[in-house]
């Protein structure tokens, strides 16, 4: 799945994958919405797909989801005056992350909501000043990586436990001064995460990161500090 503006405006389209590149006339158009499509993502099992829909370009995303041909749309955010920004996906493709404006158009908190019809309105599990960004669910659904953003070369990374309320549940890791973070990935088992950072280094690159309570600092494993990003 992926988006194309060959009908002037962002559209997402599917096609197989093959040994030769799919020609256009291969494409199956998976909406026929008037509005741009910001992004489309699929389900982890590839049941369902979702989408990313605004009004007339002004940014205020809404989430929606349909079969894999675009069928049977379900709107999972329906507050047209504020802003949503998908984020990730549980293993089973139940729950969704999300960050939102929607509590005081100012803030962006993160908020959990079950995918499937008629299951109960979306929960506020991260709320606080400034804006935020969901990144990752753990494997078990009970933990989801957070990253706050202060500006493009500060960032702070966060754990959230997603079953207990809105408080911001404890510091992965917080750096200081200009550090970034980017998307943060847990492993299987839970018991770390991969992130793109340049803490302690000149160039952001690939580190692991231990998640145990108490645990700190980053192991890079990627490129040495002297080379590019």
């Amino acid at each position: 799945a992926f988006l194309s503006d060959t009908s002037g405006l962002p559209q997402p389209y599917s096609f197989a994958i093959a040994s030769e590149p799919a020609p256009e006339e291969a494409w199956q158009r998976l909406t026929t919405s008037t509005e741009r499509i910001q992004f489309v993502a699929w389900s982890p099992d590839s049941r369902y797909l979702f989408f990313g829909r605004d009004h007339g370009g002004d940014e205020n995303t809404q989430i929606l989801r349909s079969s894999i041909t675009g069928d049977g749309m379900l709107h999972l955010t329906s507050a047209p005056q504020f802003k949503h920004m998908f984020g990730a996906l549980t293993d089973d493709g139940r729950q969704m992350a999300y960050a939102s404006n929607a509590r005081n158009n100012r803030d962006f908190d993160i908020y959990v909501r079950a995918t499937t019809d008629g299951q109960g309105d979306p929960r506020r599990v991260l709320e606080a000043q400034g804006h935020h960004e969901a990144q990752d669910f753990s494997a078990d659904g009970r933990q989801l990586a957070v990253i706050e953003e202060h500006s493009s070369f500060d960032t702070d990374l966060y754990l959230v436990d997603v079953t207990a309320g809105t408080g911001r549940n404890r510091t992965a890791h917080q750096g200081q001064g200009d550090i970034r973070y980017f998307n943060a990935r847990f492993t299987r088992d839970g018991r770390s995460m991969y992130v793109l950072s340049d803490y302690g280094r000149e160039y952001v690159n690939l580190a692991v990161m231990s998640t145990a309570p108490g645990s700190s600092g980053l192991v890079a494993v990627s490129l040495p500090s002297s080379s590019a990003s």
